[in-house]
């Protein structure tokens, strides 16, 4: 039931962005998969700020 509630929910926050559940997950996971010496230039590059 939470799981259905939460894909309701991903579902009406992507609809203006013309995304299905699937893809946003899959390019979240990409997000978070990605190179971790990227991710750790860029929180690098926000503590200067």
């Amino acid at each position: 039931m939470l799981a259905l509630k939460v894909r309701r929910h991903l579902e009406r926050a992507w609809r203006s962005l013309e995304v299905t559940v699937e893809e946003g997950l899959r390019q979240l996971e990409q997000l978070c998969v990605g190179d971790s010496s990227e991710f750790l230039a860029l929180n690098l590059h926000w503590d200067s700020i």
